[in-house]
Order: C-alpha cells, then sequence, then structure tokens
C-alpha cells in the first residue's frame, strides 16, 4: 500500500515538473540537442538537419523563432 502511494505520488510531481517543448510548448519534452524539445519537434528537427531543404516560412503569423530550433552552446 505505501509503495502505490509513493508511486502516485512521483508521477503526480513528475507530471507537474515536466519541462516545455520550447518549440512548440507541449509536453514532456527533454533536452535534445542542445535545446529543450518534444518528440515531434525533436523529429522535425532532425529532418530538417539532415535534408538539403531550408527551413519552410513561418506559417504561425509570424510567432516561429527559428532560435528555437538551433542548437545552444
Amino acid at each position: 500500500m505505501a509503495d502505490e502511494t509513493s508511486q502516485a505520488k512521483d508521477s503526480t510531481s513528475t507530471s507537474k515538473n515536466a519541462k516545455k517543448c520550447l518549440i512548440c510548448g507541449a509536453t514532456p519534452a527533454y533536452n535534445v540537442y542542445g535545446s529543450v524539445a518534444c518528440g515531434s519537434c525533436k523529429n522535425f528537427f532532425m529532418r530538417v538537419a539532415t535534408s538539403d531543404r531550408e527551413l519552410p516560412p513561418c506559417q504561425s503569423s509570424g510567432q516561429c523563432v527559428e532560435e528555437n530550433f538551433l542548437a545552444k552552446g
């Protein structure tokens, strides 16, 4: 019983402390390529970084921030 209670507390605190993706704001996000990104943005970044194509123009009324896609460091 005590183990179940501690597991419930751990999962609750983990979800409260989950990082947000710096690109789209989704949770959970993880440290990826020197930035904090969710799985979808990580995959998008990998496809763009390994292709010869440039980033497409922003389709979010100019709210896209290219620096969020760049590795820091």
